[in-house]
């Protein structure tokens, strides 16, 4: 896992307010399969302690390239998507 200074450098965005849209250069984004399930989500917005939130389909119509899978401890499923 990267530490405070690492995420800053790589995606320009302090610790807790990492989000997937603006990022300073392509970074891979993973979403786990749970956050699917989900009807609405609750993203990073780039600014600490302000999150933006949205439904899950328009979250991934937004990003178009995500990785799906069982990223979260104890997942069973694994897919790339």
């Amino acid at each position: 896992m990267a530490d405070e200074m690492d995420l800053l450098a790589v995606t320009g965005y302090p610790l807790g307010a990492v989000s997937p849209f603006g990022l300073l250069i392509p970074t891979r984004i993973l979403i786990d399969h749970s956050v699917l399930a989900e009807q609405e989500v609750s993203i990073g917005s780039g600014q600490r302690y302000l999150t933006v939130i949205l439904r899950t389909a328009d979250l991934l119509r937004a990003l178009r390239s995500v990785e799906t899978g069982a990223f979260t401890h104890g997942a069973e499923q694994d897919d790339a998507g």
